[in-house]
């Protein structure tokens, strides 16, 4: 504790002590083993949900990527770029900066958007989002065969996903494969192509 003078008046200054981005991930870690012991009790076939990925970046860099968004947001998109290779240049195997990137490019340059979307895909391959968008991207392209590949991923990662399970069908109708569905407890549990 410091004590200054303003104004002939004592003031107490307290230095608290700030946790390292170890120590959050640290504490992040044991609140989330307790939340998971909390559950442990319910239901197990309902099926809970998640919370999303931990993302790979500390708190300096997170903070760097939501003035990258925010300045985005604002127009001043130079600075949002350079924000975003920055935090690339540091944390190469985070998601955030290429997905930012993507949107930047999104109405731009469209080989750069499909490129930084691509590799934010591969770099968390189970975001459902991602792997929709760029099926939806092949689509634009007419590359009817690539949006089959991304909805089978993201069927691998997520197969309750009854949705990806549709439009992949309809994906294979389309390019006339004759398709037969089991159906098991209202969840499609495999499906078998037949050329």
């Amino acid at each position: 504790m410091d004590n200054n003078e303003a104004d002939g008046m004592p003031i107490h200054i307290e230095v608290a002590d700030i946790p390292s981005t170890s120590g959050i991930r640290e504490i992040e870690q044991s609140l989330e083993a307790e939340s998971l012991e909390d559950h442990g009790s319910e239901n197990p076939d309902k099926e809970r949900p998640t919370r999303g990925p931990i993302s790979k970046l500390d708190a300096t860099l997170k903070g760097l990527m939501g003035e990258a968004n925010l300045r985005y947001a604002r127009g001043d998109i130079e600075t949002a770029k350079r924000m975003c290779f920055e935090v690339i240049r540091q944390c190469p195997e985070a998601t955030e900066p290429y997905f930012t990137l993507s949107q930047i490019y999104e109405n731009v340059n469209r080989k750069k958007y499909k490129g930084y979307l691509l590799l934010a895909a591969h770099l968390e391959p189970s975001n459902t989002g991602l792997v929709n968008r760029l099926a939806e991207v092949s689509l634009q392209d007419n590359n009817i065969e690539g949006a089959i590949r991304w909805y089978s991923r993201g069927i691998k990662y997520y197969p309750r996903n009854i949705e990806f399970h549709l439009k992949r069908l309809e994906l294979l109708k389309q390019r006339g494969m004759r398709c037969s569905i089991i159906v098991e407890r209202g969840v499609y549990s495999s499906i078998d192509f037949f050329v």
